[in-house]
């Protein structure tokens, strides 16, 4: 059976600044607002790849590794490949404070470090802190390069003092054939 992918991105902030009293007085609105269509297919904004869990009860200090080569795989149990990654999404689900999460470049084969100008992270040790109840999404348009055995292993780590920790992770990106 073949497995096709699609997304759609939306993001939209409306933040109004009210301003009380002189020339400018009322409400000043700013909008941020992105769509981001991601079609079946291998070129920019385009996905043919995605991979998508929940994480339930995972202990403290625990490093959970997601190779983007190899070990990954779809619902129908298909081994998936990222040459690309598109977008990164991870949503802390624990609502206690001390279940603390990092995500970055794993220490073996660490995925997502600036190379080549393309990258999520500064560098091979740089995280993303995720608190609880906190979303972290990352979008590269042109993707993220992953090498087998050198470049595509994304770590998630949970924090000492934690427990039972939870979360959603989606990560879409291209293989490229």
């Amino acid at each position: 059976m073949t497995t096709a992918y699609s997304a759609d991105v939306r993001l939209s902030v409306l933040f109004h600044e009210v301003i009380a009293s002189g020339l400018k007085s009322g409400s000043v609105p700013t909008l941020l607002s992105e769509i981001i269509d991601l079609q079946p297919g291998t070129a920019d904004v385009q996905i043919n790849v995605a991979f998508a869990k929940t994480e339930t009860g995972i202990a403290a200090s625990v490093t959970t590794v997601y190779d983007l080569i190899g070990s990954l795989t779809n619902t129908e149990g298909t081994a998936l490949n990222f040459d690309e990654v598109v977008l990164v999404a991870l949503r802390n689900k624990s609502s206690t404070p001390l279940n603390v999460l990092t995500m970055g470049p794993d220490a073996t084969a660490g995925f997502g470090a600036l190379a080549n100008n393309k990258g999520l992270w500064a560098d091979a040790s740089d995280r993303s802190v995720i608190q609880a109840d906190t979303w972290y999404v990352a979008y590269v348009k042109a993707g993220v390069p992953a090498v087998a055995a050198t470049t595509d292993e994304l770590a998630v780590i949970t924090a000492s003092g934690s427990s039972s920790n939870t979360w959603d992770i989606l990560i879409l990106g291209r293989d490229n054939p």
